[in-house]
C-alpha cells in the first residue's frame, strides 16, 4: 500500500515537472528588482563532463554508507542510521593524537604560567569530541550559541528544549570545563 501511494506521488510530481520545463519564472525581489528563472530539466551527472582527474577523486572515501555500518536508531528503535561520530572522526582534519597533544601541551604550559589557581586537566580524547559534540547539538537548542547552551531559560531552571529532545549539556560537560577546551582548541594544529 505505502509503495503504491509512493510511486503516484513520484509520478504526479515527474507529471507536473515535465509540464514546467521551459517556463519561465519571474521572481520579485526587494526594491522591484525581478529575477527570471528558466526551467530545465535534471542536470545528470553523465551530462557534466569531469574538469580534470582530481575532481573525480574528492569525496568522502574509505567510509561505509551501506546498511552494514547503521549502528544508530532514532527514540522508536526505527530507521537506522550511520554514527555520525564515526563519521565526524573519518573527517576529521589531522590527526587527533598530534591535535590532542598541541592541546594538552598548550594547557601544562598555562598551569606552569598560573600557579595561584587550581590547574586544568589535560584534554581527553573522549572530551574533545563531546565538546565538538557540544558545539554542533547547540544549534539544535532554540539558536544558542556556545555557552548560552548553559543558560536556562525561565526561573526554575528549565534548560531549552531542541528540535529533537530536550537538552542538557550538563549531562556531558561543566560549562567551566566547556571553556577550558574552547581556550585550547586554538591550539590543535600549533606547531
Amino acid at each position: 500500500m505505502r509503495n503504491n501511494k509512493h510511486a503516484q506521488r513520484l509520478a504526479t510530481y515527474n507529471r507536473e515537472k515535465r509540464a514546467l520545463i521551459g517556463r519561465e519564472i519571474h521572481v520579485r525581489g526587494p526594491g522591484n528588482h525581478v529575477t527570471t528563472w528558466k526551467v530545465v530539466d535534471d542536470v545528470k551527472a553523465t551530462d557534466v563532463p569531469t574538469p580534470c582527474e582530481q575532481h573525480a577523486q574528492q569525496g568522502v572515501k574509505n567510509f561505509d554508507f551501506g546498511p552494514s555500518n547503521r549502528s544508530v536508531s532514532d527514540s522508536r528503535g526505527k530507521y537506522p542510521r550511520i554514527n555520525f561520530c564515526d563519521l565526524f572522526r573519518h573527517l576529521f582534519p589531522g590527526c587527533e593524537n598530534s591535535c590532542l597533544q598541541n592541546m594538552n601541551e598548550f594547557i601544562m604550559s598555562e598551569n606552569q604560567k598560573n600557579t595561584r589557581r587550581w590547574p586544568v586537566k589535560p584534554v581527553t580524547k573522549q572530551e574533545l569530541f563531546m565538546f565538538f559534540g557540544l558545539m554542533i547539538a547547540n544549534r539544535t537548542s532554540a539558536n544558542k550559541k556556545g555557552e548560552d547552551m548553559w543558560n536556562t531559560d525561565s526561573v526554575d531552571g528549565t534548560k531549552l528544549s531542541s528540535s529533537v529532545t530536550q537538552f542538557d549539556p550538563n549531562k556531558y560537560m561543566t560549562l567551566t570545563r566547556f571553556r577550558e577546551i574552547k581556550k585550547a582548541v586554538p591550539w590543535m594544529y600549533a606547531d
